[in-house]
């Protein structure tokens, strides 16, 4: 018999607020299907604009 065991409610491979490093605003870590999802709550404004993997924070 297989069971399978849950150590969170969150997939491993969902997406999830984090900070950004650059602009400190609020952005998405994980697969890129759930970004919505995953900023749901944070207003436009408050949302990173940084190019995703650049350096420079492209925020104006």
């Amino acid at each position: 018999m297989l069971e399978t065991i849950m150590t969170s409610s969150t997939p491993v491979n969902a997406c999830r607020a984090t900070t950004c490093s650059e602009c400190k605003k609020t952005t998405w870590t994980g697969c890129g299907m759930h970004i919505e999802q995953a900023l749901k709550g944070v207003k436009e404004e408050d949302r990173c604009k940084c190019e995703r993997g650049a350096a420079k924070c492209v925020v104006g």
